[in-house]
């Protein structure tokens, strides 16, 4: 098993771990919560992006980010952040959301960063 294939099994299992959660009362907006669903659905386009992940296996995946970010940007100013670029990386890789609610996010993103470094090697 290569390192990417076990980069999109780990990534997949965080995000369905978090989405099991999400409707108990131990899933609350916090910061590294916010950051390890972020860079899951990250990852998830990165293996979609390098062949690892096909497409119908990466939408829902990171559908399933969207709405975890989605429920945590009330209480973590930085989710909303997360959210909007997390939506631009899936239209970069060909998969993007087709939510209505995404089209405005309602809060100021003024300050755009994608949280992930692509010049990095791999």
């Amino acid at each position: 098993m290569t390192s990417r294939a076990v980069a999109a099994r780990s990534a997949t299992q965080i995000l369905r771990t978090y989405s099991s959660l999400s409707s108990t009362i131990l899933f609350g907006p916090k910061w590294s919560d916010t950051r390890r669903i972020t860079t899951a659905a990250h990852v998830v386009i990165l293996c979609l992006i390098d062949g690892e992940l096909k497409e119908d296996e990466a939408k829902p995946l990171a559908e399933m980010g969207l709405e975890l970010l989605r429920r945590q940007r009330h209480g973590c100013p930085a989710a909303a952040k997360a959210l909007d670029s997390l939506k631009t990386l899936m239209d970069l890789g060909g998969i993007g959301s087709t939510n209505p609610d995404d089209e405005d996010l309602g809060e100021d993103t003024e300050d755009y960063t994608v949280f992930f470094d692509f010049s990095l090697p791999v």
